[in-house]
Formats: structure tokens, C-alpha cells, sequence
């Protein structure tokens, strides 16, 4: 039903899904291909994760606000938003939307998140006066859960 519903708003569009492996780098691949698609930009994933978590420390007090300890729900300290901010570099820790909000504003690019439920289109930095990238979003691709993939146009059939 997912897949479904995300092919049915992408082909709208004009788009087609441009599968990503499931790795917890699937947020950072999937900006990867669209940078080298749509701006002919060549960034790999430990340079989007170092642009991220550098991006986070140096605006943390837009961020620390919207992040909380995962088992007691409280605010970061200084040294839990540290660690944080390492994993995102150090190992593949599934990014969601405060990594998308910094990719976006360390890029200076919109970024669109299509998925399936809830609203359409999930818009960052639109600010930003440029094409934007776009990626999907599955709540419930894998059995291991949320999960990124691409997009690219859908190629006119010949006839």
C-alpha cells in the first residue's frame, strides 16, 4: 500500500523511485544522488555526515530545542548533544528531519520529502532559490522501518 501510494504521487510528478540500499546511510545516499543529478555536485556520505553534524554544533541553539534523551525524554546535555553529534559522523545512524533541516541549510538547497501518509510533501528550505532535491520517505519498507530512497524523472517512452 505504501509503495503503491508514494508511485502514484511521484508519477504525478513525473518521478520515479531510485532505490537506495537500507544501511542507515540511506538519508545521505539518497542526498548524494540527487546532488549529482540535479547540480552535477559530487559529495559522499561521510561528507554530507561531517556537513551535518558540523552544521548542528555551530547552530545548536536552533536544534537542542527539538532533541531529547531517547529513554527519559529530557533535553540533551552538553556532552549527550556531543555524542550526538559524533555518531552522526562515526557510525551510520539513521538520520530523520533535524539531519534533513541541516543538510538542507548547509547545501543552501530545498529539499522535498515525498511519502506516503501524512502530508504529501514534507519542504525544506525553501528559502533556498534553487531546484529542489527530491526523496522519498518509507515508514515501512523494511522490517527494520523508516527508510530513504531517491528520485529521478521517468524517461518519455519512445514511440
Amino acid at each position: 500500500m505504501e509503495m503503491q501510494s508514494l508511485n502514484t504521487k511521484l508519477k504525478e510528478k513525473k518521478l520515479k523511485i531510485f532505490h537506495i540500499p537500507s544501511d542507515g546511510d540511506c538519508l545521505y545516499k539518497a542526498i548524494a544522488h540527487q546532488l549529482e543529478l540535479k547540480k552535477n555536485q559530487v559529495l559522499s556520505v561521510d561528507e554530507l555526515r561531517k556537513n551535518v553534524s558540523n552544521y548542528i554544533r555551530q547552530n545548536k541553539d536552533d536544534f537542542i530545542p527539538f532533541m531529547s534523551h531517547p529513554d527519559t525524554c529530557d533535553m540533551l546535555t552538553e556532552a549527550e548533544f556531543e555524542q550526538y553529534c559524533d555518531k552522526i559522523t562515526e557510525t551510520k545512524v539513521w538520520g530523520g528531519q533535524l539531519e534533513i533541516r541541516a543538510l538542507s541549510n548547509s547545501l543552501k538547497c530545498p529539499i522535498n520529502v515525498i511519502q506516503a501518509t501524512g502530508p504529501e510533501c514534507i519542504e525544506q528550505g525553501a528559502e533556498f532559490d534553487n531546484p529542489p532535491l527530491v526523496i522519498t520517505y518509507h515508514r515501512h519498507m523494511y522490517s527494520l522501518g523508516e527508510h530513504y530512497n531517491s528520485t529521478c524523472v521517468i524517461e518519455a517512452e519512445s514511440a
